[in-house]
């Protein structure tokens, strides 16, 4: 699964387009200027809420594909040794 593929946020999509533009910054250094892309109305309490819900998000995702992959791998040696 790609991350492109992972959408925690699906039934809103609004946020779910903040959350990928999240992770984009993310991966280019620059998540500390996230809050200038987030609404305006959004108290400063709810957008460290929302910086920390895409946080754990983003954690519970990378883990998941990490031993996903190693299964797959695991098995397919498996699978190649016995032939």
């Amino acid at each position: 699964m790609k991350s492109s593929e992972f959408k925690p946020f699906a039934r809103n999509s609004e946020k779910q387009r903040r959350y990928e533009l999240f992770l984009r910054m993310k991966e280019r250094g620059q998540k500390d200027r996230y809050y200038l892309a987030q609404p305006k109305t959004m108290t400063e309490w709810e957008r460290e809420r929302e910086i920390c819900e895409f946080n754990r998000a983003a954690q519970l995702f990378q883990p998941l594909t990490s031993t996903m992959a190693n299964r797959y791998a695991l098995e397919n040696s498996r699978l190649s040794s016995l032939l």
